[in-house]
Parts: structure tokens; sequence; C-alpha cells
């Protein structure tokens, strides 16, 4: 692996049982979780691990006007997608992957607790805010100000209405580092930081939720340069309520460094870039906000983008942030201060970027958009600018300060004002044609917009209703295997896979709350992959079950494909049905024949069929097999089970890859 000066993520790999390897392939797909991936290679499985599911963050250019240095936008590639030629986020697996029964959940970071979903719920995020021993020498006795002035300007970042949550920015501990012994081990490498910070901040946590003394998330800002100058900050990937991987941070760079942090928190909430695929897909046009891989002259990071709204509502929505929903039981640290401008001056804002002695550039005054700094003696003589605002609240000129970028007169109405509701949108189109779609309502916090940090709306955003439930023609294709279908000869510039690959569904080895993920195997390999974050509302969310897949969450619904419907199959399998039309047919066979005996002939639609073997000693015996056959099976492959084992009679060897004819064999006949 060559590591570049974008800070991305490398990967370590080892052999179980054997010494450690050295080196890997590059272009293995990277994990949307950040859990482990495997390949087979060799005919031995390897692991491939990232240290840290890290993700690219926020750079700052510096411009000066004797010099300017230009930087390659094709470095900073964002490593939350695949490839550079995968659309959508892939997701590697093999069946050895899916060592959990598919119900267990333990070990993950999801949703631990059930609450209504498609609600704008109050959040608060309660932080651990930390900074290290080189801010203590940089800012001296003006330290705790200074970053509280800092979450003060993200608390408000979190409350412009763009993010379409209301979400509460609490700083519950202040830690401040005034030696390194004393804390995390940080160094220039912003990968290996974060991962001692994340490790090092959960020996400062209490799990209880309910304790004062708990926080939901840790941040870090430091004063040492991170990654080579080009990384200004690094976090996870929706890892908000992870006690273990809830952490982020921040390179100190003047009130700037609030735009960092409000970033780097925003990837904590599963937000991607604003140029990521992610957004590209969304199909609307790329917003550079507060998610911008890089913030310049064309930026507002005051704002989010509908991307960054789209997936922390849809993270929220789906469960991942039920930690934020208690209110703290204090707040010792108050984050209602002035606006930045009127504590620090734009010399003082120039002296916190570049030293001691610098001041505002006087032939560059053009106004809130963009601060540029002069220093008077030096090697650093001359005007440059990191591409940074003036803070808000900074004189701009008689009777006006700056906000938001623009220079505005100082009387303007800052009130807040609380948002409300709008109308409830007409219902839209049905997400299928048959076999029970959803429609779905919304309405917005539009009457009015929430305004100068006035609260966002609070109450259901989502409902839904059942539509074309009326059943599918037999002739028709299961609604998972279409959408695995539509990307038939899509490779993605996966290594091994044919121009012409075809994909079909998986079903086994899926966690519970993954189910309506759309994860397809590639067809005749074990190889499976996630294609899409979520399948189509309407999609069931199993095989074996009447549950419907809305919005990314399996909800409730009948065998008459009718949301929140309790119809049941009866033992005929007729739905609704009172089990009057079929019967149950029963009988022994004690024939002593040795080799191949035909028992009886199963006819198409039984259900519930159940075969014991009884001995005449009444002991547990298992000397008989038991042989299912039909022309699928033929095909593919046929058994020989006992209540012990399954035997395949075609290669007369038991290979992974029918383990799961094998389990639906077990299951289907009780054995």
């Amino acid at each position: 692996f060559a590591l570049t000066a974008v800070c991305a993520p490398f990967l370590y790999g080892w052999v179980p049982g054997l010494p450690s390897l050295n080196s890997l392939p590059s272009s293995l797909p990277s994990s949307e979780s950040g859990g482990r991936e495997e390949y087979k290679a060799f005919q031995a499985v390897f692991i491939c691990q990232p240290t840290l599911r890290a993700t690219i963050n926020r750079r700052a250019k510096e411009t000066k006007l004797r010099k300017r240095t230009a930087v390659s936008a094709g470095m900073f590639n964002d490593v939350e997608s695949l490839s550079a030629g995968l659309a959508t986020n892939a997701l590697l697996r093999s069946e050895s992957a899916s060592s959990r029964p598919a119900n267990d959940s333990s070990g993950d970071s999801g949703p631990h607790r059930r609450s209504k979903r498609f609600l704008s719920y109050p959040r608060f995020v309660e932080v651990m805010l930390v900074a290290d021993s080189k801010m203590v020498e940089h800012h001296g006795s003006n330290l705790q100000h200074y970053i509280l002035t800092l979450m003060s300007i993200v608390s408000s970042i979190y409350k412009d209405p763009s993010v379409g949550n209301l979400i509460n920015i609490v700083i519950v501990k202040l830690v401040i580092i005034n030696h390194e012994s004393d804390g995390p081990d940080i160094s220039f490498n912003a990968q290996i930081t974060l991962k001692n910070f994340c490790i090092w901040q959960q020996s400062q946590n209490i799990l209880d939720d309910n304790h004062q003394s708990h926080h939901d998330t840790a941040i870090l800002i430091t004063r040492r340069t991170l990654c080579c100058c080009c990384c200004k900050g690094l976090a996870e990937l929706g890892t908000v309520c992870d006690p273990y991987r809830s952490c982020s941070i921040s390179e100190d760079n003047g009130l700037s460094t609030a735009f960092t942090i409000a970033h780097e928190l925003g990837h904590v909430f599963n937000m991607p870039h604003d140029d990521s695929n992610k957004c590209k897909e969304d199909g609307v046009k790329i917003q550079q906000h507060v998610m911008a891989p890089t913030l310049n002259y064309n930026t507002n990071p005051w704002m989010w983008s509908k991307c960054s709204r789209k997936y922390i509502t849809e993270f929220l929505d789906t469960g991942y942030g039920e930690c934020l929903l208690d209110e703290p039981v204090s707040r010792p640290h108050s984050l209602s201060q002035p606006l930045p401008g009127q504590i620090y001056d734009v010399n003082k804002q120039c002296e916190l970027i570049f030293g001691q002695g610098t001041q505002v550039c006087p032939y560059m005054v053009s106004g809130c958009r963009r601060l540029w700094c002069t220093s008077p003696e030096g090697a650093q003589r001359g005007c440059r600018t990191q591409h940074m605002p003036w803070a808000d609240g900074t004189d701009c000129s008689p009777g006006k300060h700056c906000k938001h970028g623009l220079c505005i007169a100082k009387e303007h109405d800052a009130t807040p004002v609380e948002g409300a509701w709008g109308v409830w949108s007409p219902f839209g189109t049905c997400s299928r044609t048959c076999g029970g779609g959803i429609k779905m309502a919304v309405r917005e916090c539009n009457r009015p917009v929430p305004r100068n940090g006035g609260m966002y709306c609070v109450g259901r955003r989502m409902k839904f209703r059942s539509c074309n439930s009326e059943p599918c023609s037999k002739q028709k294709k299961d609604f998972r295997e279409e959408q695995c279908a539509a990307f038939d000869g899509r490779h993605f510039n996966i290594n091994g896979l044919p121009p012409n690959v075809r994909w079909v569904p998986k079903y086994s080895g899926i966690l519970m709350k993954d189910r309506c993920k759309l994860f397809c195997r590639v067809a005749g390999s074990t190889a499976y992959y996630q294609l899409r974050d979520r399948v189509t509302d309407g999609t069931p969310c199993g095989p074996d079950t009447n549950d419907i897949c809305v919005q990314g969450l399996c909800r409730q619904a009948g065998c008459d494909h009718v949301l929140n419907s309790k119809a049941r199959r009866d033992k005929c399998g007729v739905c609704g049905g009172d089990n009057s039309s079929c019967k149950t047919v029963a009988g022994t066979f004690n024939i002593v024949h040795y080799g191949y005996n035909d028992v009886v002939r199963i006819p198409s639609g039984a259900t519930n069929i159940d075969v014991r073997q009884h001995s005449y000693s009444g002991k547990p015996e298992d000397d008989n097999y038991l042989g299912k056959t039909s022309n699928l099976w033929i095909k593919e492959t046929s058994f020989l089970c006992t209540s012990s084992f399954c035997l395949n009679i075609v290669s007369c060897l038991l290979s992974s890859y029918v383990l799961v004819h094998i389990l639906f064999i077990k299951n289907f006949l009780h054995l």
C-alpha cells in the first residue's frame, strides 16, 4: 500500500493461525461500518481490517500573494467509496464471514433502544471536549474561553434549520491536558492519534447513559500539525452512540476550527462529504456546505447540504442515535456567548491563525468572505489567507458587522424564531406495482422556518400507507431478486468478477438489523456485497416473514401485504384462512429393505412436514438417511440427511456453498 499525503486509512492483515502478512492488495473494498472484511485466495482465508474507518477530512490551503501553490484536487479522494469506479458502496463478504446467527446483534453499534421512527425528536449530544498540552502552550489562560467560543459556533451550526433535526450540543466535560503524559499519545499521524484518543476517552467515560459524567462523543482539539499539513481533522463514519469509536480530532486553526469540528462531528453522524458519490446519487446539484471536503471561498460552512440532511435524518430515523434522546442532568459549561467577532477582533483572528504580531492585510480588506492577514517582518512577510471567513460579529464597516460572510447592519433583527410544521404533502407514487408497495407523505418545518437559533420542529415528519397489495403473478421475479438483477453486468472494477456478472439475493447470514439493506451474491459464488444502503420500500424483510422494509426499517405487515396488518396464513397456507382447506396426512414406513427406498411423495404446497425415526429399543439411533430431491435439487445437488448431518450425494463432499440448502432441508423437515 502506498500512502499519499491525503492521510488515507491503511489496512493490515493476518492469516488466522499463521504469522503476520505484510502485504495485501490495495483494491479491496472499504467497509461501510468499519468492520472486518474477508476475501479468499490460495485456499486460505485472509482477513483485511481497517485500523480505523477513517474519512479524509478538512484541509485548508494557504495562499500567498507572492507565491501561489496549486493543489491537485485529484489528491483528495474520498475514501468512503469502494473505488473510483464504484457509484455505490459495496461491502465484500464471504460465506465464512457469517459466523453469527442472523438474529444476533451482539457487538454491533447499531440501535440499542426502540422508539418510534420518522419523528423529529430533540437530540442532546453530550460532549467531552479535550484540549492538549500544545493548546495550553499556545493559548495560555485564555484557552478555556477560546475552546468554548469554538463550541458555541459549532452549536449554532447544528441549530441551523438546514440540518433538518433538533440537535443540541452540550459540553458535559471539559478536559485540559497540561502535561503530555496525562493524556493520549498525540502525534502528526492523524490516524494513530485518533486511534489513541478513542482508546483513551473510553477510560474517561461512564457507560451509564443517565450518569452526569457520561459523554456520547469525545472531541480532541490539538495544535499539532496533523498528517503532513493536508489533514485538518479525522473521524469515523456513523459512530455517535458507539462508546468505543464515537470520537474525532481537529487541528486548531483559529476560529475557523469550529467549522472543522462541526465537519468531523458530521462524519460521526454518518454524513459523507458533499462531493461524494452518495451525494451525486441523490440527484441534486452538488452543494459545498459544512461537509465540503475543502474549506474555500465557495464554501458555505454555516449551512448543511440537502445530502447532509438526508443522511443524518436517515441515520437517526433508523435508530442509530438513541443515546442522544436523554437530556443531560446538568450543563456545567454554557455555550450562550456573544458573537465570536465581538470577542476577538479581526487582528486577533489573524493572530489565532498565523501567530503573534499578524494583522489584517490593509490591501485585502474585501469584506467578510475571506480573511487576509500580514506579518510585519520575517520570512512570512506579505499577505496570505487560508480562505477562512471573518468571524460573525466582526466589525466590517461603520454600523455593520459580519454575519455568515456578509456585511450586514448591526440592528438587523436577530430575535430567535421557533419553527412550526407545514401542511402534509399528498401521498406519493406507490413503490411497487403489486405485492404490497408503500406510499409516503411528508411535511416540512417551514411555517415558519426556525431562524436565529430558534427550535426546530418536534413530531412526526413522515407517514406511510400501503398500496397495490394484490399478489404478483407467479411469472414475476421476486422483488429483491429484481433489485439485485438490476446490477447484472456491473462488476464495479472488483478483481475476479466477470463483465457479465449476475447478481442474486443474499438472505442467509445477514444480521437482523441489516435485512433492509440490499445484499446481493455473485451467482455461482459465496462472495456477496452490499449494493445499496436500503432496499426499495415494500420489499419483504426476508423469505421467512411477511414484514416489509420501509425507509430502511423492517416494519410489521400481514400476509395480505398491508402495513401494520395482523393477517396471517393458516396451516393450509391460506392468508386469513380457517384451516378448513387442507387435511393432515400421517403414516409410518416400517419396511426393512437395504438400499434406496421410496417412502412418500410429498405433494406441492405441503407444509409443517414432520419426519421422525423411532427405534425398537427406544434409544436414539441414527442409522438411516433421508434423501430429498426435486428437479431443482437434481440440477444443483442432492443430499442424504440424518438428524446430525447431511451428505452431498453428488460429490460426496460437504461444501460451504450448500450450507444454506442444508439448513433449509433441516428446518423444512424438522430433523
